[in-house]
């Protein structure tokens, strides 16, 4: 009987223990967040599951695209769970869900050019420009460009 006493013990203990440490571990994205200068990581979350997980270079690398563009830049789309319709319906995950991809609002030429001409030079590989928003991304494969 004060075996299985014991063992009911220990295995609560460790389960509060690993609740504990779950509740209380800081997401990479959530540090590098709160070094941002331009962004908060509220603006980079799915709208449908509400979940944020975006990587610390990616963020670093935008931030910096915002202080050269001299102008703000608004999130329609940033990090999106493989459970959200969009990244549903597709054969393989996009980069929104591996947290290296945002979608930017650029409703004018000039704002379009201005933030294409930052990307390139930070070395973006991964960009596409719409009428209403321009995808940035930083893929491990070559450099994409589209245009719709």
């Amino acid at each position: 009987m004060f075996t299985v006493i014991r063992l009911v013990y220990v295995v609560f203990v460790s389960i509060a223990f690993l609740w504990v440490v779950a509740l209380t571990t800081v997401n990479p994205s959530t540090a590098q967040a709160e070094r941002l200068q331009h962004f908060t990581l509220e603006e980079f979350k799915d709208r449908i599951t509400g979940e944020v997980i975006m990587d610390p270079e990616f963020l670093k690398k935008l931030d910096e695209l915002r202080k050269r563009c001299g102008f703000p830049l608004y999130v329609v789309s940033g990090y999106r769970s493989p459970k959200h319709p969009v990244e549903k319906v597709k054969v393989k995950p996009g980069q929104h869900t591996n947290g290296t991809a945002v979608d930017i609002r650029a409703l004018s030429d000039v704002y379009r050019y201005i933030i294409l001409k930052h990307a390139i030079d930070l070395g973006f590989t991964g960009i596409g420009v719409y009428t209403t928003h321009i995808h940035l991304d930083t893929r491990k494969s070559k450099t994409v460009l589209w245009v719709l």
